[in-house]
């Protein structure tokens, strides 16, 4: 059986090799410059099936993990809409509490109370007051070198667990706990 394509004019195909070496370039643009970017991106090459790279191994055991947790049904759900949500070649998270809140259609208390349980399994990590990306080790919407820049560069929550030791106290002194 023969596969049918939409014949496109060559010069879409090189605005949008154009714009896909743009995206690629990482370069710090605004969340609006790329959402437009993107936006003419689909439309000189749309693609019917635009996706996110996840390991199968690290999908099962977060699927686990996020069942065997409080609100898995709600949880994956904002997971998902994480997904949905991740910025071409960043993995940041685009929709505001509000916005994830209507895609899953809960409240933006119960989303934050995902995302946090989510940066708990480290699947997310927090970048600022309310804002989240995809641990490239665990997702990834972007080209794979982007990936491995991405998961190369220092990220404070990602960096922390290997640095930081268990402590038992609260604003008294600290005691270290024994390693089990």
């Amino acid at each position: 059986m023969a596969k049918i394509e939409r014949l496109r004019p060559a010069t879409h195909h090189k605005a949008a090799d154009a714009i896909q070496t743009v995206l690629d370039l990482g370069l710090p643009l605004a969340p609006e410059t790329k959402a437009d970017l993107l936006n003419t991106y689909t439309t000189y090459r749309p693609e019917p099936w635009p996706f996110v790279m996840m390991n199968i191994e690290s999908a099962r055991f977060l699927l686990q993990r996020i069942r065997a947790g409080k609100d898995s049904g709600l949880t994956l759900a904002v997971w998902i809409a994480c997904l949905t949500f991740a910025e071409y070649g960043t993995g940041r998270i685009t929709a505001t509490r509000q916005k994830l809140a209507e895609t899953v259609r809960t409240t933006p208390d119960e989303v934050s109370r995902a995302l946090g349980r989510l940066a708990g399994m480290g699947v997310l990590e927090r970048t600022g007051p309310g804002r989240y990306q995809i641990n490239p080790a665990t997702a990834w919407h972007g080209t794979l070198e982007a990936r491995r820049q991405a998961g190369a560069a220092p990220m404070p929550a990602r960096d922390a667990g290997r640095r930081l030791e268990p402590i038992e106290g609260g604003k008294g002194r600290a005691r270290r706990v024994p390693a089990e």
